[in-house]
Order: C-alpha cells, then structure tokens, then sequence
C-alpha cells in the first residue's frame, strides 16, 4: 500500500498537479491547450540549455504568447521577429527536412493572416503545432 501510494505521489509531482511550469496556476487557455491534444506533459517544460540555442530561443518567445495573450493583436507586432527565431530553429535541425519545411510554411502562414487579418486562429495554432514536430526532432528531446 505505502509503495502505491508512493508512486501516485511521484506520479503527481512529475505532472505538476494543477500548476504550469514556474508553480502558477494554469490558466482557462492553458486547459484548453489541453483538451485539444497539446499536452505539455508529453515533452516536458524545457529548461534552457535542454534544447539547441535557437530552438530555446524561439520555444521561450512563442511560449509567452501561447500561455498569454495569442489574439492577432498581441502577436501580429512581433510576428517577424519571431519568425525569425522560428527560422533560425529551422536553420539549426536542418537534417529534418519535412519539419523545417513545416515549420517555414507555418511561419509565412501567421505572417500572412496578420497581412490580411484574417485566419489567425488557425496559422498561430499551425505554427505551434509545427514548434512541437520540431521539439520532438530535436536531439535532447526526451
């Protein structure tokens, strides 16, 4: 009994339990990034230095507006400069060509529905979905 009980502890302490990676409560959107597929407990909260530089790099600048504000207005003005940290972490896993691609076209997607104003939703969600193909390609993925 004491080892179950053990193990379920563990189990909840390596999940977080109810609170995002810095021990904040998670967020309405942060849920909803759950419930549709996007579990963050399949590839952990990254510390920095776990993945390439430039991969780092551009997960910490998305991330910010994926847990936050991800309406077009928030996002659209820094949109090409984190498609340039979203170039450069293409750059770097080169030897995965589809991802990179994915990642590229994804990327020119959000720059374009903030040109037109139309389809943010679905490009920003595109765009991270391409992020994690490319996570889990990259060689310190767990």
């Amino acid at each position: 009994m004491r080892t179950t009980l053990g193990w379920a502890v563990a189990l909840v302490l390596a999940c977080g339990g109810a609170e995002g990676a810095e021990g904040e409560e998670t967020s309405g959107d942060e849920e909803a990034h759950h419930d549709h597929g996007h579990d963050h407990g399949h590839h952990h909260h990254h510390d920095h230095g776990e993945m390439p530089p430039a991969l780092d790099a551009f997960h910490d600048a998305f991330a910010s507006h994926w847990h936050g504000d991800r309406s077009a207005e928030a996002v659209c003005p820094e949109v090409e400069s984190l498609k340039s940290l979203s170039d450069a972490a293409g750059e770097e896993h080169a030897e995965h060509p589809d991802e990179v691609s994915e990642l590229s076209a994804a990327s020119e997607a959000a720059v374009a529905a903030c040109a037109s104003g139309e389809g943010w939703d679905a490009a920003f969600d595109r765009w991270h979905d391409a992020l994690h193909g490319i996570m889990h390609d990259s060689p310190d993925h767990e």
